[in-house]
């Protein structure tokens, strides 16, 4: 009920372009467009896969769900990574943020696209169970 009254009074704008609406469909067919790309030349890491490159609707998109309160985002980009990503996986280790930066944005915005991740690929959620050792270095 909340959320229907906002929306009446300052409705919603495209993550994307500041457009009237969620998700625009232009933004939308760009996101839709990208290939995802992958890397495996990461030392430790079997390999590493993003929606595509951190340019343009991608990276506006991922901005407003860090630093805009975005939470939405997160589920409308988890839906495509789930399209995307063609992946026999079993469970998402979503990347731990920092106590302090998590206290001051209110959320942890990989473990929002992790959740998001595995409700459209039907995984058993696992995400909200890991745990953050503290005195780790930030590389």
């Amino acid at each position: 009920m909340l959320r229907l009254l906002l929306d009446a009074i300052a409705p919603p704008l495209c993550a994307g372009c500041d457009r009237l609406g969620p998700f625009c469909d232009a933004c939308r067919t760009a996101l839709s467009g990208l290939r995802p790309v992958e890397r495996r030349d990461i030392a430790g890491v079997e390999r590493v896969l993003a929606l595509g490159p951190y340019e343009g609707v991608l990276r506006r998109c991922v901005l407003a769900l860090k630093f805009a309160n975005r939470r939405d985002v997160a589920v409308q980009l988890g839906r495509m990574l789930a399209t995307s990503w063609p992946l026999d996986m079993d469970f998402l280790v979503p990347v731990p943020l920092h106590p302090a930066r998590q206290a001051a944005r209110g959320y942890n915005q990989a473990h929002l696209l992790a959740q998001a991740l595995e409700e459209a690929m039907r995984l058993q959620p696992r995400s909200a169970r890991l745990v953050v050792v503290d005195g780790l270095r930030r590389e």
